[in-house]
């Protein structure tokens, strides 16, 4: 037995240095402007120290969606490993290790060649540069519907083979969970599901066991709605845009979620012509599908094409702008369609070479799009969701001058983390704790942190002062204008703007002005 166990040793090297390049690029993200925590994140974080004080929650701050699983994985890190951003960040890169640890299992279902079995996690954990990167962003829910995404297939593929009660029940609370968690859950789920209908129609029949797991993973999503009148289903807005834009929104994301496209930038390409990855996918998909027609035919272009047209589905995927975080829970179908093209060799060396070849590109590819994305932040008006330069300071000035509340644009659950909450802030333009903004602007006088790229509203702001007379400090800190003011001012009158318009009420619960309001 000795013999194929050394033979075997080279599989156990490979997947070391994978799994150590995988950590390597994720830690130059955190260690880069691109690792601050931004804006969710800052949410994220607070939300979870809630919990570990027993105020729980179904949902993520202030909205009828996005169930918080992960928001308790994240209160247990932060317990653990004590407040800070990498105690935060820890949990989505855990949970994309996590999930390539079932694309790996996936891979064994597929009946794909040896190398391609070891190469299709490799894939998934050492790139592209939008997987590494959003795989450092706790985002509240987005990790754990990666893992979802990669559990479907597998569930699928083994009730195909050998149906078993416990698989059934298994893949009914994954899709009841998926559902609490996001309904970007459903763009891996609906087309697996189907295809298994179709692949093992007797199975059908035998699903009932899914139905009870299924209520079960989604119980709190139905608590929650049945005492808030079913708000989750209500109609969300589409931004103006139609099916076919937002169907033209996900090919315009497939060269980024391959790795032959900036995130962010869409003008730094490897292969300056937007169809090329268009076509790249077509020719991996047709050529993936003929490797595992006898295994499982269609499967995996049945979860590539179905995950475009309920993409194009969501309304909401109009306004994420150059964000990628919508493509996030298409990377194991990617991965398992990229490894199905490895060529098995007959020789070990043979095979190891091909591996190390795998973990190459792999890496060079993420390297080069992390580059890019590093100058994307670096450069004017980065996207909030990027970086936030200097907001670390912005919250050690604030506590050095004895601020305990400021009024923020979009900053003010990213002091409050920061600070541990001895600086909160409120955010007119993203609010989230009615305390905290109830905080924010009974604060006398008041402090502002404004993003200067956001809306324009350091001019505007800085003009109202002027011609109100009100006089003021203003400290420039990164990205931040920092107002320190001599009397309470709302920013209901001094005319800054909020996504969409004027600022308004911002919600029950929340104050439309001032203190008492």
């Amino acid at each position: 037995m000795a013999k194929p166990i050394r033979r075997e040793r080279w599989k156990v090297l490979v997947a070391l240095i994978a799994l150590a390049a995988g950590v390597g690029l994720r830690w130059w993200v955190l260690t880069s402007a691109l690792g601050v925590a931004d804006l969710d994140e800052a949410t994220v974080g607070v939300q979870a120290r809630g919990f570990a004080h027993g105020d729980v929650a179904a949902f993520f701050l202030n909205q009828p969606y996005g169930g918080t699983l992960e928001t308790a994985f994240v209160a247990v890190s932060l317990e653990v490993f004590g407040s800070s951003v990498l105690a935060l960040k820890l949990v989505p890169m855990a949970l994309a290790l996590v999930a390539a640890v079932l694309v790996w299992r996936t891979a064994i279902e597929l009946e794909l060649g040896p190398t391609a079995q070891l190469c299709a996690p490799i894939v998934m954990w050492c790139g592209p540069a939008a997987g590494i990167w959003l795989s450092t962003k706790e985002r509240g829910f987005y990790g754990v519907a990666l893992v979802l995404a990669a559990a479907y297939p597998l569930l699928a593929l083994r009730l195909e083979r050998s149906p078993t009660n416990r698989d059934v029940a298994l893949l009914g609370l994954c899709v009841g969970l998926g559902w609490w968690q996001t309904p970007l859950t459903l763009l891996v789920a609906v087309p697996v599901v189907l295809w298994l209908a179709w692949a093992r129609p007797a199975l059908v029949r035998g699903l009932s066991l899914a139905v009870p797991a299924a209520v079960l993973g989604a119980l709190p999503w139905l608590g929650w709605n049945a005492t808030n009148g079913w708000a989750s289903l209500e109609a969300r807005t589409t931004f103006g845009t139609s099916w076919w834009d937002r169907l033209g929104d996900w090919l315009d994301r497939i060269p980024v979620l391959l790795g032959i496209e900036t995130p962010f930038d869409a003008h730094r390409q490897l292969v300056p012509l937007q169809w090329a990855g268009w076509v790249v996918l077509l020719v991996v998909v047709v050529v993936a599908s003929r490797r595992t027609a006898g295994r499982a035919p269609w499967l995996l272009a049945a979860m590539v094409v179905g995950y475009g047209f309920l993409y194009a589905l969501n309304g909401l995927a109009g306004g994420v702008g150059a964000d990628p975080r919508y493509g996030y829970l298409m990377l194991p179908v990617l991965a398992l369609c990229l490894a199905a093209m490895v060529p098995e060799l007959p020789s070990p060396l043979g095979r190891f070479l091909t591996t190390g070849a795998v973990i190459i590109v792999s890496v060079g590819l993420a390297a080069w799009g992390l580059v890019g994305l590093r100058a994307v932040g670096d450069g004017k008006d980065p996207s909030p969701f990027l970086t936030s330069e200097g907001i670390e300071d912005v919250a050690t000035l604030l506590r050095d001058r004895r601020i305990d509340a400021a009024i923020t644009d979009i900053a003010g659950m990213q002091l409050a983390f920061l600070t541990e909450e001895q600086v909160v802030g409120g955010s007119f333009a993203a609010p989230r704790l009615p305390d905290f903004e109830r905080r924010a602007r009974a604060a006398d006088p008041s402090t502002y942190v404004l993003d200067i790229g956001l809306l324009g509203n350091v001019e505007v702001f800085d003009r109202w002062l002027r011609v109100n007379q009100v006089g003021y400090e203003s400290v420039r800190v990164g990205k931040w204008q920092v107002f320190f003011l001599d009397r309470r001012v709302s920013p209901d009158d001094a005319g800054v703007l909020v996504y969409g318009g004027q600022l308004g009420d911002l919600g029950p619960g929340y104050p439309a002005g001032g203190p008492d309001g």
